[in-house]
């Protein structure tokens, strides 16, 4: 299912792309032909235009709820651990309340505060981004899987220290 996804969705896109675009052609060219006003015309462009745009912000919105969610399932994995906590899991997880802390440590901390929580925001994400391409079986499991996670932990420990 994942790799018919992988080529369909690029196509759909496509395909998508290539009438909005072929649309937006048409209207300037049979619009006069039909005896339309410019204003109508105007009016249909906006309007067409308006919903392309309301189809890139439902795709983004889409994008950032699944990626949120991959975040907290990934990230969830290490509460037993200690790592994070459920407030960090959550912060992590959700846009705004990334965007709210990153705010409340460079009122704190200044600057190097703020760098310290946006490094361990990133590398929080990388890891579970990396931890999702070894378990959808993109990164070979082998031994480096190990190194590579015992990296991410340990640059997050560092940055806690500064946090």
């Amino acid at each position: 299912m994942e790799s018919v996804k992988k080529i369909l969705a690029p196509i759909v896109g496509y395909c998508l792309a290539v009438f909005l675009h072929s649309l937006n052609n048409s209207m300037s060219v049979f619009f006069p032909k039909l005896g339309l006003n410019r204003l109508l015309g105007l009016i249909i462009a906006i309007s067409v235009m308006g919903f392309f745009v309301l189809c890139l912000f439902v795709i983004m919105i889409i994008g950032l709820v699944k990626e949120a969610k991959l975040i907290r399932r990934q990230l969830g994995k290490d509460l037993e651990t200690g790592l994070f906590t459920q407030s960090e899991v959550d912060m992590l997880g959700s846009i705004p309340r990334r965007m709210t802390t990153s705010f409340t440590s460079l009122q704190k901390g200044g600057f190097s505060g703020w760098y310290a929580r946006k490094r361990f925001n990133n590398i929080a994400t990388e890891l579970a981004f990396y931890r999702n391409r070894v378990e959808r079986g993109i990164v070979p499991a082998e031994e480096s899987v190990i190194m590579q996670e015992l990296a991410y932990k340990q640059a997050l420990s560092e940055l806690r220290k500064k946090l």
